[in-house]
């Protein structure tokens, strides 16, 4: 059970692991963790990452260029999707990039209930 569980985030230690490699600055990526938890945990820099725990984070979300943000990482606006905060922001996101954001890296999931990610930038 413990190594089904391990291996359901292998999606997410991947795209970790991607997101390191890209040497980017701390706060350069907003993510909810609704699901986004495992990137984050995963990440071997996980200050890159603005989260809903951060106090900075509604401010970040409502203008992600102001803030520093040039990734948005979403997951489908559907499940729990639909309580993560950057899909209550910008219902359309994962979708289109709310007609606002580039789509960079679509990602399929191999874990089992869990979902597909999609790495958007943010211009600036």
């Amino acid at each position: 059970a413990a190594r089904r569980i391990i291996d359901s985030f292998s999606t997410e230690r991947r795209l970790a692991s991607y997101l390191d490699s890209q040497d980017l600055p701390e706060g350069s990526i907003l993510v909810d963790t609704v699901y986004g938890f495992a990137v984050v945990a995963a990440s071997e820099h996980p200050t890159r990452f603005v989260i809903p725990s951060d106090l900075d984070f509604t401010k970040i979300l409502n203008d992600p260029a102001t803030g520093g943000v040039r990734y948005l990482l979403t997951v489908p606006n559907e499940g729990r999707g639909v309580s993560d905060a950057i899909n209550r922001r910008y219902p359309t996101i994962y979708d289109n990039g709310a007609e606002l954001y580039p789509l960079v890296l679509e990602v399929p999931n191999d874990g089992a209930d869990q979902p597909n990610w999609r790495l958007y930038q943010v211009p600036g």
